[in-house]
């Protein structure tokens, strides 16, 4: 039987590897990603209020 993986089991595996290998680089990198998800959701709000 194939095995199935969800992009979401992934997603975890990937990230406590992450953590593994070098977790201060993995805290600015996950820093980075929520600053990023942010400033996304205030451009699609700026986007919402222009029009």
């Amino acid at each position: 039987e194939i095995a199935r993986i969800t992009l979401e089991e992934v997603k975890r595996t990937l990230i406590a590897d992450l953590k593994q290998v070098n977790a201060q680089d993995y805290e600015q990198l996950d820093t980075e990603m929520r600053l990023n998800e942010m400033y996304q959701r205030r451009h699609v709000k700026e986007m919402e209020n222009d029009s």
